[in-house]
C-alpha cells in the first residue's frame, strides 16, 4: 500500500467512525456480499 493509498484507507476509516451508521460483524458483512453476489449469477 502505497502513502495515498495509506491516507485515503485512513480517511475512510476515520469517516465511517464518525457515521452513526449500525456496525455489523465483518463475517456477516462478507457473506450479504457473497449472497448479493450470487443473485446476479
Amino acid at each position: 500500500m502505497n502513502g495515498d493509498e495509506e491516507t485515503e484507507a485512513i480517511e475512510a476509516y476515520d469517516e465511517a467512525r464518525a457515521s452513526n451508521d449500525e456496525s455489523i460483524p465483518f463475517v456477516q458483512a462478507v457473506r450479504e456480499i457473497e449472497d448479493e453476489s450470487n443473485d446476479y449469477n
